[in-house]
């Protein structure tokens, strides 16, 4: 005979915070320990909602731990750069790129949660975020980094202003990646949102 499912999952009872009902926030830290019970929630079956709870909770914690990593790293890599280029007088530039680094994170972060709150933005909120997260702002910015004397402040500036020579670059890209059935008609759609 099966044991019950209650019986089972009782053990993750030990992690609910009993003033809050939630998970303890002491769990957070131990990022091995979040792994594994990542791992245990993959192992649930239909009516044990503790581990549904769990899952939640573990990957919204797991992405945030992954996430502040990486930028952390990409902020350490322009810490570099900008030393560097405080040698030769053009520190400004490292701090455009950041800048471009931060506005696509900030889009990363408004897909996201759109995809986990089932929200489907208008295209003009898409195309807001879109421009930023598809990282052509980040390409382009970082490009003018060493470019010596022909850059200037005044080019940095512009391109953080969302020009729209970039948002039309991702005609290029959404035009490759869209069916074909219905490039056209969206197509037309999104060159209007560009030039407008």
């Amino acid at each position: 005979m099966n044991s019950t499912p209650t019986n089972q999952v009782g053990i993750f009872n030990k992690f609910k915070d009993i003033k809050n009902g939630g998970f303890k926030e002491s769990l957070i830290a131990d990022v091995l320990g979040m792994l594994s019970f990542y791992e245990a929630t993959h192992l649930r079956v239909h009516g044990e909602d503790i581990l549904e709870e769990a899952l939640v909770f573990t990957t919204k914690h797991l992405d945030l731990k992954i996430t502040g990593r990486k930028y952390h790293a990409v902020l350490k890599v322009f810490n570099e750069i900008e030393e560097e280029m405080m040698k030769e007088g053009r520190a400004y530039r490292a701090n455009y790129a950041k800048e471009a680094w931060k506005t696509s994170a900030k889009a990363y972060f408004d897909e996201a949660k759109w995809f986990h709150e089932g929200c489907i933005p208008n295209m003009e909120e898409y195309m807001r975020v879109a421009t930023a997260s598809v990282g052509n702002k980040i390409l382009s910015t970082i490009s003018l980094l060493g470019m010596g004397d022909i850059v200037t402040k005044e080019s940095s500036e512009w391109l953080l202003t969302d020009p729209k020579i970039l948002r039309a670059s991702l005609l290029g890209s959404w035009m490759t990646l869209s069916r074909p059935s219905t490039r056209k008609r969206e197509g037309m759609l999104l060159l209007l949102l560009i030039v407008t």
